[in-house]
């Protein structure tokens, strides 16, 4: 919750309204070697979402975590509904068009009509974030659209389980996606499919292989060593008695043995691979073909991997990285020389310059020519 406060503060908002609601959403590339062009209609998209809700005062954007947004939306009781279906229909109409190249979710809360009750908000739309692991092809969560897609609870027998949530590349997927933070939502939407099937002995010995399966597999794939990870995961093992209720606790400890490996992991290869990314993208930054595919290739990494890494080792995407470069330049162009506005952009890596505009005073407050005349005042 505080991502909210910080955000507001440095815009100099104001948080006070008779209803608020959250959204949150994330917007990726799809696969791991995403096709030609990919980087820059990821780019485009989210400059679209986020231009959206910048220009409208009912909305507070903030960053979640490496991949993930959130928007605080604050309103009249009777304007919230008109406002959150606003934003869905510019989800579906800025993303729908491109999803055989990217994936994204929106997870939608319950209006509160207390500042104090945000919290509870935010616990109940992360929740519901947390299906887009269990439920990838269903892009808007919320409390009307999941109920649609999971068994009522007296039916999750054994025989009616669907074992295609039970996919350990779900878990796999979450490994590489999510947070420390996500664990127990996770945990929590991957179990509701099976809470009562659970009760069987032999089912929850197959639930607890599998995890134990997937976890290892996404340790070996991001090159963990045995040695590294085998004992943690065995105590993990031998302190389970096979209850039903312990098998939570379990998928956690698991969960959670995991992510610091591959923490760990990526704080120690990240670094050197991201060095040689920056050095790439400090030379290059002004080229308009610069992408995150193309300095994902010329590092020998994935696209999805090389943003994962930028974001946690940055504090800001590939994306930011790159722009603030570019209008850094900029600005000393519109300083020190009499070039245009359209010369500048392709100058620093835009084709558009209308582009270039909306982007320089979404950073500095101001057009590029109201810029220079205040420069040269």
């Amino acid at each position: 919750m505080k991502e909210i406060y910080e955000e507001a503060a440095a815009r100099s908002l104001q948080l006070t309204a008779p209803c608020y609601n959250l959204l949150l959403f994330s917007i990726y590339e799809k696969g791991e070697r995403p096709a030609s062009g990919a980087g820059e209609q990821l780019i485009r998209r989210q400059e679209e979402v986020f231009h959206f809700f910048l220009r409208h005062p009912q909305y507070i954007l903030f960053r979640l975590n490496i991949d993930s947004y959130g928007v605080l939306i604050k309103s009249e009781p009777w304007q919230m509904e008109e406002l959150v279906e606003n934003s869905l229909a510019h989800f579906k109409k800025v993303c729908g068009p491109e999803e055989a190249r990217l994936e994204w979710y929106v997870a939608v809360g319950s209006a509160v009509e207390r500042l104090s009750l945000l919290p509870q908000c935010y616990r109940g739309v992360n929740h519901y974030f947390a299906y887009r692991f269990i439920l990838p092809g269903l892009h808007i969560l919320s409390g009307a659209t999941l109920p649609d897609h999971l068994p009522e609870q007296e039916e999750t027998s054994i025989g009616s389980v669907d074992f295609l949530q039970m996919d350990p590349e779900i878990i796999r997927d979450f490994l590489a996606r999510g947070g420390e933070k996500e664990i127990h939502d996770f945990v929590e939407a991957y179990l509701e499919n099976i809470r009562n099937a659970l009760k069987s002995r032999m089912f929850r010995s197959y639930v607890i292989l599998n995890i134990r399966f997937a976890v290892v597999a996404f340790l070996e794939s991001i090159g963990a060593e045995q040695a590294e990870y085998l004992e943690e995961i065995e105590n993990a093992v031998r302190l389970i008695r096979n209850e039903d209720t312990e098998v939570f606790e379990y998928f956690v400890d698991m969960l959670g043995t995991a992510m610091g490996i591959r923490d760990r992991i990526n704080s120690y290869q990240g670094g050197k691979m991201l060095k040689k990314a920056l050095e790439y993208i400090d030379t290059n930054y002004d080229r308009d073909a610069l992408s995150l595919n193309l300095v994902a290739e010329q590092t020998g990494m994935s696209a999805n991997y090389l943003s994962a890494i930028f974001s946690q080792s940055m504090q800001k995407t590939f994306v930011e990285y790159v722009t603030e470069k570019r209008i850094e330049k900029a600005k000393k162009l519109l300083k020190q020389t009499d070039k245009t506005s359209g010369e500048i952009a392709k100058e620093v890596g835009y084709k558009d310059s209308h582009y270039f505009s909306f982007v320089f005073k979404k950073l500095q407050g101001c057009s590029p020519r109201e810029y220079r005349g205040e420069k040269k005042r």
